[in-house]
């Protein structure tokens, strides 16, 4: 461990970066699949493009449950990993993969048994819908790939081995990719398959994906995990885990639909609206990988610290991290700014919708500068110290008694423009992002949770 935790120090900027940069870069991998999936609909028209983006919008609810899982994994990983206590790493990774395994058989069973109900709570045009029941049916297979590979990548990068998660989307996403190409125009003698096409090369990802983290897991002999291990009963680790996990899953779910309104919401205007939301909230999603990386590290480093029993560490560390949110946000914000406009000529669409997305892109570039804050504090440090219940209540205050409610009023009670919905929409993340900042520098967060199994 470190004796200063300042960004001063080249030793601590290297931690941050070592971890940093190859969840980075998994994040613009993924994003960047997404991005290329909605180009590639954006040759065959609107209705494609809002169809794939809104299926894939409701696989994201499924992705925020199995985060929340192997989230909690993650964060009890890291503390006992500077514990150096491999047993309890072990048991932890065998609860989270069994209650990810409940989770996904849940969705699964949603997405091939009522598809259409799902749909029509996020788009009101048939022609979308339809579609997107095709796409829905065919990955609900490929959910327990996700769910199992994400729970693997997600302890190993607690353990300081965030490279795993970089070398498997290397893998998985061109072979994402090519199939989606491929199946979606019909290359190499096949049929056009459209959104069907996009939905098998997700299967295929998501598989590569998980052959690729089992056989990265059994080599790594640090923790040794064995097939004992996934089954092992451990009922004060299980209720440890759970005293973890329900803040963390309570703030992630909260979250995760809350965000879904802006979606629904939008999803009830125009297909023009739809459009130019989905295209910046892409773009946005894609900048916001530096900011998802840091914010992982920072998860794992305070964690790290804590669990050794340096709390003055975790302190001078914290401080840092939301200095570092502040350089993050003024980037990620200019980079919308800057460059948005040229990612939205990329899309087939017309020239009103085109506008409406360039004005739409400043709200964004708000958004996203206050957002940094937000993933730092209330999604990294906070977490990490064991007070997830903060970002809980936080989103339970803000977005659902504030920003929901006015966002359905702006849409459909006084039926503002669309790009006044969109900023009323996320009128929550400044007062997040303000609340995430003083709870970490206040710092009655601080917990090592490795004292309380």
């Amino acid at each position: 461990m470190l004796e200063n935790y300042s960004l001063r120090n080249p030793e601590f900027r290297k931690w941050i970066w070592r971890l940093m940069l190859p969840l980075t870069v998994q994040q613009l991998l993924l994003y960047g699949v997404n991005i290329i999936n909605s180009l590639m609909f954006g040759r065959f028209g609107e209705i494609e493009i809002a169809a794939s983006t809104q299926a894939i919008n409701i696989v994201a609810i499924f992705n925020t449950f199995i985060m929340s899982v192997s989230g909690a994994g993650r964060i009890l990983s890291a503390q006992y990993w500077g514990k150096n206590d491999t047993k309890s790493i072990r048991s932890i990774f065998g609860i989270a993969l069994r209650t990810g395994f409940l989770v996904t058989v849940c969705f699964s069973t949603l997405f091939l048994t009522a598809p259409r109900l799902l749909m029509r709570i996020f788009s009101s045009d048939p022609a979308v819908i339809d579609m997107g029941i095709i796409y829905l049916r065919i990955v609900a297979v490929g959910l327990f790939f996700h769910a199992i590979s994400t729970i693997i990548y997600q302890v190993e990068s607690s353990l300081e081995r965030p490279t795993l998660y970089l070398y498997g989307s290397l893998i998985s996403y061109p072979i994402n990719l090519l199939v989606n190409f491929i199946l979606i125009f019909g290359k190499l003698g096949l049929p056009k398959m459209g959104v069907a096409g996009a939905a098998i090369g997700y299967l295929c990802g998501r598989f590569t994906d998980l052959v690729y983290t089992i056989t990265a897991l059994g080599k790594d002999r640090r923790i040794g995990v064995t097939i004992k291990d996934i089954f092992s009963r451990d009922k004060q680790m299980l209720k440890h885990y759970i005293a973890v996990i329900k803040p963390v899953f309570a703030h992630d779910v909260t979250w995760s639909f809350a965000n879904s309104m802006g979606s629904i919401i939008t999803g009830q205007l125009s297909t023009a609206a739809v459009t130019a939301y989905n295209i910046c909230y892409n773009f946005d999603y894609l900048i916001e990988s530096l900011i998802s990386g840091a914010g992982k590290s920072t998860s794992t480093i305070v964690g790290k610290i804590l669990g050794s029993d340096d709390i003055e560490g975790a302190k001078q560390a914290s401080r840092s991290t939301m200095l570092l949110a502040l350089i993050l946000g003024i980037f990620s914000a200019l980079m919308l700014i800057l460059t948005g406009r040229y990612f939205i000529l990329l899309y087939n669409i017309s020239v009103e919708t085109a506008a409406l997305a360039k004005a739409m892109m400043y709200v964004f570039a708000a958004n996203i500068f206050c957002q940094a804050f937000e993933i730092m504090a209330l999604v990294g440090v906070l977490r990490a110290g064991g007070s997830g219940h903060i970002g809980f209540w936080t989103d339970i205050v803000v977005m659902w008694g504030i920003a929901i409610p006015l966002g359905w009023l702006a849409a459909f009670k006084w039926h503002l423009p669309a790009i006044a919905v969109v900023a009323i929409n996320r009128i929550d993340m400044p007062l997040k992002a303000m609340v995430g900042l003083i709870a970490v520098l206040r710092m009655r967060w601080l917990k090592n949770l490795t004292k309380d199994s």
